[in-house]
């Protein structure tokens, strides 16, 4: 039996990881006391903004295939 999520909660749960990301890498540099340079914050969005994209074609992958186990 395959879980099967609504698009919205899907959506709601890729950007709960985003946010769960960006605050453990806020945290890690509060943490060590150490401030980011405007280069490595853009970095990490580059790098966040990539999993953003990986996992809305992941969600597209898997609604896809759900639809086709359902027909």
């Amino acid at each position: 039996m395959a879980l099967y999520l609504k698009p919205q909660k899907m959506k709601l749960f890729a950007m709960l990881m985003l946010r769960c990301a960006f605050i453990m890498h806020l945290s890690s540099l509060f943490q060590n006391g150490t401030l980011a340079t405007l280069k490595e914050l853009q970095t990490s969005y580059r790098e966040l903004k990539g999993m953003r994209e990986e996992f809305n074609t992941f969600i597209i992958e898997v609604e896809l295939e759900l639809i086709k186990q359902l027909k």
